[in-house]
């Protein structure tokens, strides 16, 4: 090994030239991907140029051998390219800690490091705990939003990262599709960016047609759910928390398909239960049209019936909602609210009382209806032309 000796910040630098045989890559490493056309251009170059600038290595307690700080593409290059040796600088003294530091900043300042290489260099600098956003930000000249946003792509499914390093997509686009998890990332590759894929393929689209696409395809409207939905105001998988396009006062979009699933599924158990409980003659019963097969199929699991019901039943008689004074523009048209109020209300109670009482009867099912987004009560006459008085 030709070497020359230096000393740079208290830690011994040697440049040196040394056999490939010797050298090994390092654990450490923020690059983990090297893609195999780039590494065959970069071997031909280093076959007519040789290496134009050298490998960072450090050696190896009790052996002869070093272990790669930066420069492993180099050092992958050399060995296509049939080298013997490279060029090296030799840090005699390294800690781990400084080996690994040493490693994330000659990544992030090569000039043909790729938007994936960046992205995952910069979770190793903050993966490490040595750098907070703010301490990386100004290491590296870009601002915290950039970092955050660039970390986010090592989420990507790498199908779809692949496609950023090839320029088949814009980052701004593969940004919206990071914000997504594994399920639904994978199907926006085969149904719309894969090679092959006619007709329906988002390759060249903006980003803001796919954020667009993405929500109307692919997560669901919370407001057409009534249950509590507190948690998921601050839910990652929440849309409104994708900073897509939601509107000050709206419940977002879900995308997380199985939790909004398993929470309906629980609300909407808790709530024919407790209908079960204020009308104990009441069936579960589910129409053809409007059903939620896993409230049903939860029901039956617990010991219990649910009858297909038909398009025959009837809502049950609903109470009437309280006009509220602040909505009137006057007390006169108040007072003549709450009188047709009370008037409903008696006729609702009396309606009520006459459907129960059929029911005890044998002359009228009630039925606990297990519908899609919400439980409901109806009943089916046993006789509908003497059941005409009772107006629901």
């Amino acid at each position: 090994m030709e070497a020359t000796a230096s000393q740079t910040n208290a830690v011994k630098v040697q440049e040196a030239t040394i056999s490939l045989a010797l050298i090994q890559p390092s654990d450490y490493n923020p690059r983990k991907n090297f893609d195999e056309q780039s590494l065959t251009e970069l071997a031909d170059s280093i076959s007519r140029q040789g290496i134009l600038h050298a490998i960072g290595v450090r050696p190896i307690a009790g052996t002869d051998r070093y272990e790669i700080v930066y420069g492993e593409r180099r050092y992958r290059a050399s060995i296509i390219a049939g080298k013997d040796d490279i060029k090296a600088t030799v840090y005699t003294d390294l800690s781990d800690d400084e080996a690994e530091q040493k490693a994330i900043a000659e990544n992030l300042h090569r000039q043909d490091i790729t938007t994936m290489e960046e992205a995952e260099t910069l979770k190793a600098a903050i993966d490490s705990g040595r750098y907070d956003y703010a301490t990386l930000a100004t290491q590296i000249g870009k601002s915290e939003a950039y970092i955050l946003t660039r970390i986010k792509l090592t989420n990507l499914i790498p199908e779809i990262a692949r496609l950023i390093d090839t320029e088949e997509i814009t980052v701004a686009v593969a940004t919206e599709i990071s914000r997504y998890g594994v399920d639904i990332q994978t199907d926006v590759y085969n149904s719309h960016l894969k090679d092959g894929v006619t007709g329906n393929n988002w390759r060249g689209m903006d980003a803001s047609n796919v954020a667009r696409l993405i929500e109307q395809n692919y997560t669901t409207d919370l407001s057409r759910y009534h249950f509590d939905k507190s948690t998921c105001a601050s839910c990652p998988h929440n849309t409104r928390n994708l900073l897509l396009f939601c509107e000050d006062g709206c419940d977002g979009n879900c995308a997380n398909t199985a939790c909004l699933r398993e929470k309906q599924t629980t609300y909407l158990l808790d709530k024919a239960f407790y209908g079960s409980e204020l009308f104990p003659m009441a069936k579960f019963g589910q129409t053809e049209y409007d059903s939620n097969d896993m409230v049903a199929e939860r029901l039956v699991n617990f010991g219990y019936d649910v009858e297909k019901i038909g398009n025959n039943s009837i809502p049950f008689p609903m109470w009437p909602m309280q006009p509220e004074q602040d909505c009137f523009n006057s007390d006169v048209e108040y007072s003549i609210a709450i009188k047709e109020y009370e008037q409903n209300k008696e006729k609702c109670k009396n309606d009520r009382a006459t459907i129960e009482n059929m029911a005890r009867e044998g002359k009228a099912s009630l039925f606990i209806c297990i519908g899609r987004y919400d439980i409901t009560l109806c009943y089916i006459p046993t006789d509908m032309g003497n059941f005409g008085d009772v107006d629901s």
